[in-house]
């Protein structure tokens, strides 16, 4: 079993020094997705074929799926992540229903242009190095 890594500083000092197992990490794939927060006005759910994933638990704990940022911009939706949950063996699902705000952050209800466009990366959690 290897053991995690040094890291030094440019003048040769030892700023990190990992002493205990890490895991690896491995980027699978990053994708961007639009969502409506009603589903009046749109689709509200995206599936995602992710190979591998084989229950919520797994999901939780062999993946990380982290908010890249951004492509898209509304005035009058709330600023939050999707919802991401196992639907079926290969399967996970970026659900974006919630609650909308007015431009003061006020609640309101959703309108046709309450829509979110969020990029995420996708990893795998693998052994322990």
């Amino acid at each position: 079993m290897a053991y995690g890594y040094q890291q030094y500083d440019s003048n040769g000092d030892e700023i990190v020094n990992s002493s205990t197992p890490v895991l690896t990490i491995v980027k699978y794939d990053t994708i961007t997705i639009t969502l409506y927060k009603n589903a009046a006005f749109g689709n509200t759910t995206y599936n995602y074929s992710l190979p591998g994933v084989t229950s919520q638990a797994d999901l939780d704990d062999n993946y990380i799926i982290e908010e890249a940022g951004g492509g898209g911009f509304s005035l009058f939706v709330t600023n939050s992540s999707y919802g991401i949950t196992f639907v079926s063996n290969g399967v996970i699902q970026f659900n974006g229903s919630g609650g909308c705000s007015d431009i003061f952050g006020n609640p309101g209800q959703c309108t046709a242009l309450d829509v979110q466009t969020k990029t995420y990366n996708i990893y795998t959690i693998g052994e322990t190095v």
